[in-house]
């Protein structure tokens, strides 16, 4: 599902929807985001609809990244310490 909905293609989504796929599935290679948070990301409305009539909550599950705080700014802190440890810093 969260490949469609990157790929912004309302058809497969509706197909996969309609063969019972969990519109609400973790996606992403952490399982950081939703199906529904990649369709607002892309600012696709057409698939975002989609969701919300396959039966999407939109306050939805929390991703993985929100619960155990991986979000951006943990990223990016996380980034620059290996960053400057390789360096010598």
């Amino acid at each position: 599902m969260d490949l469609a909905v990157c790929a912004g293609h309302p058809e497969v989504v509706r197909l996969l929807s309609a063969a019972g796929a969990d519109p609400s599935a973790a996606a992403g290679e952490y399982d950081e985001a939703t199906p529904p948070l990649l369709a607002a990301m892309r600012g696709d409305t057409a698939v975002a609809r989609l969701l919300l009539d396959a039966g999407v909550d939109p306050g939805g599950p929390r991703p993985a990244a929100r619960r155990w705080r991986w979000g951006t700014a943990d990223r990016a802190r996380r980034h620059r310490h290996r960053a400057d440890a390789a360096r010598g810093a």
